[in-house]
Formats: C-alpha cells, structure tokens, sequence
C-alpha cells in the first residue's frame, strides 16, 4: 500500500479514535506529480469547502497546529511497514497539538470520510486544491496504481469547516 493511501486511511483511525475533528486538506504539487496533505483541526478548515485551508491559514502551507506531508514522511520515513491504525497512533503521539485540536464529535465529516474511502478504494486518493483548474462542486480522486490513472473520479464535498475568519 502507498503511504498516500495509508495516510488517508490514517485519517480514517483517527475518527474511530474519538478525533472526528480532524480534516484532511489534500492537494497536488504544481507538476501534478506528487500528492500533498495537511492534517488539521476543523477550525482551520474554510467554511465553503470543507477540504481546503480557511482565510486563517490560507497562505500558511500548513497551519499553526496542524501537519503536513513533509513532515510525517520527515519523521516516519515511507518505510510502508506500519498499518493505518498503527501510523495514526505515530501521528497523534509526534502531534499531540493536533490530536488535541480534533477532539470531539463531527459525525457528519466522519460518515462523509468514510463514504470517500469507500469510493477511493482500494488506492486511491482525494485532492481539493491544484494549480490547474478543480471543480468547485466536488472532489476529484485518482488511481496510484490504476491503469486510468488519468481518469478523473468525483466525490461529494465534505461538510464545511469552522474557520471563524470567514464569519
């Protein structure tokens, strides 16, 4: 399995965990080549798209409070040995600010979460943000491993975020 995929599953643990206000704000690098997240607590997430950045963090890649992709694979390496459940316990142990931050109940987030893993299964992976045109009324995955790589598939959007700037 792809750490790309791992990390969203991880995500995926860490509602069952009793952390469904944590996002995952996924976006592709400029070239299109490579799959970027950020992890953070509802708060930082826009309220007219539940998958990017609020006004608060726009021009922050990753938010105060939050981890990205550099860093979990700066400290965890993509070794690919752990589980999603086992390197959703390394995130929230390296990132107790975060685990804090996504405390509590989302419980439409999460069951919009698990709709999306259940539609990006078995390699997929979800992206809200590019340098190159993405829909506004949905979320586009795609294949890591797929020979339609390039065929776009869609997801609903998730449920809004609670970034208080945009108020």
């Amino acid at each position: 399995m792809r750490v790309d995929r791992k990390i969203v599953l991880a995500v995926g643990e860490m509602h069952k965990m009793g952390l469904e206000r944590i996002r995952l704000v996924p976006s592709m690098s400029p070239s299109g080549c490579f799959w970027r997240f950020a992890i953070v607590p509802v708060g930082c997430v826009s309220q007219a798209h539940g998958a990017r950045l609020g006004r608060t963090s726009y021009s922050l890649r990753y938010p105060e409070g939050s981890v990205g992709d550099d860093m979990v694979t700066g400290i965890f390496g993509d070794k690919g040995h752990e589980s999603p459940r086992e390197l959703a316990e390394m995130i929230i142990k390296a990132f107790p600010d975060i685990a804090n931050g996504g405390k509590g109940e989302d419980p439409e987030y999460a069951a919009w979460y698990e709709n999306m893993l259940q539609l990006t299964a078995p390699d997929g992976v979800i992206y809200a943000s590019a340098d190159y045109p993405v829909p506004e009324d949905s979320i586009p995955y795609f294949y890591f491993y797929s020979v339609q790589r390039d065929r776009i598939a869609k997801v609903p959007l998730p449920p809004p975020g609670h970034d208080p700037s945009e108020a």
